[in-house]
């Protein structure tokens, strides 16, 4: 009898902890399902941030959407007068080096330094810099940063050598006619442009860098891509460039992803700063 109680004890205590274990594995699947999820949309968005202004652009081909933009390595003002006077202060004058428009130039310098500057990038180099003044994006003539593809022309011109001091940096460039100036005198550096791109097909999340501006977008682009994120079920990359004003735009990130048989769907919402 004693047996027969203790065999009946046994399974009803084999049932609770069954239950329990898997409740405890499930709730660890689905915790580590929406991490990865979200850390790979985090991602993604610090990327998106870093975009130069007017420079997002998306499309869809097939079943995959496609992301891309061109990264700024940093910016600041350039000079955009001679200076008249000398100022008070240390610094002076400083070269006086103004950036022209209108005409061929290759050197200017900032108001102020400039950090995080390149130290170069000469012709010919596996990965080259871009110095680009006014973008208005797609459609703009001599404002639009991909319409030259990787050699300088329009509104951008691939970085030379730089250089920066106590009150001011130098940043040579190749030589170039820039025909329209920044109202806020602002420049920006760029790198090679970054693609996202969503593959329903495989159910990946990729990330392509380091290749080649076009004038059209590349769909995919060249290189091998990084996995970001697989599983990925449905998803949609869209871009308002005027969803707030003329210089805010929304870069918007739907993904659902699907993993034992369980998916989750995550959305977010990018701010982006379109001021040339």
């Amino acid at each position: 009898m004693a047996i027969v109680l203790l065999g009946i004890v046994s399974v009803m205590v084999a049932s609770f902890a069954s239950g329990a274990m898997q409740s405890y594995f499930d709730a660890e699947r689905r915790t580590e399902l929406v991490d990865t999820t979200e850390t790979a949309l985090r991602r993604l968005q610090r990327d998106v941030r870093l975009a130069l202004p007017n420079s997002i652009r998306t499309t869809v081909v097939g079943t995959t959407a496609y992301l891309e933009f061109l990264p700024i390595v940093t910016g600041g003002r350039y000079r955009a007068e001679l200076a008249g006077a000398t100022p008070p202060g240390s610094c002076g004058v400083g070269a006086n080096n103004l950036l022209q428009f209108g005409v061929a130039d290759s050197s200017f310098v900032t108001l102020g330094p400039v950090s995080d500057l390149p130290v170069s990038s000469p012709a010919g180099v596996a990965a080259p810099n871009y110095l680009v003044v006014y973008n208005l994006g797609p459609g703009f003539s001599n404002a639009d940063a991909y319409a030259s593809g990787s050699a300088t022309g329009g509104n951008k011109a691939l970085l030379g050598s730089t250089s920066s001091g106590a009150c001011e940096s130098t940043i040579d460039f190749a030589s170039h006619a820039f025909t329209l100036a920044s109202p806020g005198a602002r420049f920006h550096i760029i790198s090679r442009p970054v693609t996202y791109a969503c593959n329903l097909a495989t159910g990946q999340l990729l990330r392509y860098g380091n290749y080649s501006i076009t004038a059209a977008q590349p769909t995919p682009p060249a290189g091998n891509p990084a996995l970001v994120l697989d599983g990925v079920s449905a998803c949609t990359l869209a871009y308002d460039a005027n969803a707030l004003s003329q210089r805010l735009g929304i870069v918007s990130i739907r993904l659902t992803r699907t993993l034992e048989g369980e998916s989750i769907r995550l959305s977010h919402d990018v701010m982006v700063d379109n001021a040339p």
